[in-house]
Order: C-alpha cells, then sequence, then structure tokens
C-alpha cells in the first residue's frame, strides 16, 4: 500500500504531499528548506560501526579542490542508515584524501589538520568500504592533469558514479545525476538515518538542516530543483549521493560493485576502534 501510495503521489507530482499527509512530516513540501525534517533529527551517542556490517563512503569532489567525505553504515537489525562521521576541506589533492580514507598519513607532501589526523586513527582500522559518488570526479582537473576518481584508484579506492562495473550508464542514472532524483533517495532514506555523536557526523546532520533552497526572486518562486551554493552543499550533496546509489542499487537488483582490497598489512590490525 506504501508504495502504490507513494507512486500515485509521484505520478501526480505531488511528492511532497505525500511526505506531508502519509508520513504526518509538517515540513513536507518547505519552500526554504531542502530536507527540513532534518532539524527533528539530532545526533545519538549510541551510533556504532559494527564489525561486519555493510560499510559505505560517499564523497562529493565538489570544484576548485573541495571535497566532502561520509562514512556510513546499516543497522543489519534496523536497516537504519548510520551516518558515522564525515570530512570535508579546501585546497588539497585527491591524494590528500586517499590517505585519509586509508588511515595512512603520508609523510612530507601536505600538512594533515587536527580532524584528518583523528579521523586517520579510525579509518586505519576499518575495513573497506564501498564508495560512492559524482560522475564529475572522473573529469580531469586542469591544474593536475588527472581526474580525482583515478588519483583515488591509484589508493586502491574505487568510487562508483552511475555506471555498472561493465561501465555502462546504467538506467537509472538520473537517480544520481539530477538533483531531483537525488533528492526523493535523500527523502526516503532521511527518516530512517540515524547520526554518530562524532564532530563529522554533527556537521553531516547540520547541513541537512541548515541546506536552503534560493529565495525567491520578485513574483516568480524559484524552481525548487536549485539549492543555494554555500557551506553546506558538499556535505549534503554526498549524503544525497549516497542515498541515491543505495536506492538505485535496491531498485536494479543490487549489482555487485568493485571494492578496493587493502594491503596484507591492514590484515592484522585489530577490529574497528572508535575515535574519542
Amino acid at each position: 500500500w506504501y508504495e502504490e501510495t507513494k507512486e500515485r503521489f509521484r505520478s501526480e507530482g505531488r511528492l511532497d504531499a505525500f511526505y506531508r499527509e502519509v508520513e504526518r512530516n509538517v515540513y513536507g513540501g518547505s519552500k526554504t528548506w531542502v530536507y527540513a525534517g532534518a532539524k527533528q533529527k539530532d545526533v545519538d551517542s549510541e551510533v556504532r560501526y559494527s564489525p561486519g556490517a555493510p560499510l559505505y563512503g560517499a564523497i562529493d569532489p565538489g570544484r576548485r579542490d573541495q571535497c566532502a567525505l561520509i562514512w556510513a553504515s546499516e543497522d543489519p537489525a534496523t536497516g537504519e542508515l548510520l551516518i558515522l562521521d564525515g570530512y570535508t576541506t579546501n585546497g588539497p589533492p585527491a591524494d590528500y584524501y586517499g590517505t585519509i580514507i586509508n588511515g595512512q598519513a603520508k609523510s612530507g607532501a601536505w600538512t594533515y589538520d587536527e580532524e584528518a589526523l583523528r579521523l586517520m586513527t579510525w579509518t586505519a582500522h576499518l575495513p573497506v568500504q564501498t564508495w560512492f559518488g559524482d560522475h564529475y570526479g572522473d573529469n580531469k582537473e586542469a591544474a593536475t592533469g588527472d581526474s580525482v576518481y583515478n588519483r583515488l584508484r591509484e589508493a586502491g579506492i574505487y568510487v562508483n558514479a552511475d555506471r555498472t562495473p561493465a561501465g555502462e550508464v546504467t538506467a537509472a542514472k538520473n537517480e544520481v545525476r539530477y538533483f531531483k532524483g537525488r533528492k526523493e533517495a535523500a527523502l526516503e532514506y532521511l527518516p530512517r538515518t540515524r547520526f554518530a555523536n562524532t564532530p563529522g557526523a554533527r556537521k553531516v546532520l547540520w547541513a541537512l538542516q541548515q541546506a536552503r533552497y534560493k529565495p525567491e526572486e520578485g513574483k516568480t518562486t524559484t524552481e525548487q530543483g536549485e539549492p543555494m551554493h554555500d557551506a553546506t552543499s558538499h556535505f549534503r550533496t554526498a549524503y544525497e549521493f549516497l542515498c541515491a546509489h543505495l536506492k538505485m542499487r535496491r531498485d536494479i537488483g543490487g549489482y555487485k560493485l568493485p571494492q578496493a582490497k587493502r594491503p596484507s598489512r591492514y590484515q592484522s590490525l585489530p577490529g574497528p576502534r572508535w575515535p574519542t
């Protein structure tokens, strides 16, 4: 009944009304806040990564070398999406983010900030993650002559955009490539998303709570497919990529995705350790 009702509202172009009337989300259809329902959320100190549970990463390569990373998991018992931590900064090249994901600092190449160092004490002990992102990450940058995703692949990190492992663009690519599809996926996952009480997860939640649409211009309301580009944009977009890819995998039968294999030296490390 739920899926049929949702599809009916969608076909009528009233999906926002579905969230208001069926899911009783009083913020549904807000013309100011992109994810006003996130305002009802808070961080939860009980949220942890459970060894053996699916572990994901989401990346928004951004522009001008800005980048946002999110680590997430799924609760095997409840099916909830757990936002474990996140990181963002502006300036370093893709190789820098690769060392944070792998938890292996590269001496002398650049200076790590405190957040990066904190995260690497945790990511060094994590199992391999399945990473999702934007197809723009495969575009070459003028500054380096290489793409963000190619540099990450050199570090053994494979980011799945909107293509299958065979390189074909999926039929559900609109879920990922366009904001409308990503927003719909995020609205579906948000009610069952929980946020850890970590610095990165708090920032992800803040970004979702504060993300706004562009303001009205005169008597014409700007189309809601145009969120403002501000400090919330990168974490918000990374979360949307995560939700859209998870939804896409589910809708097309959960096709298997390529994953990197850590060097053997990681195999003897202790289990996941949560940063204090």
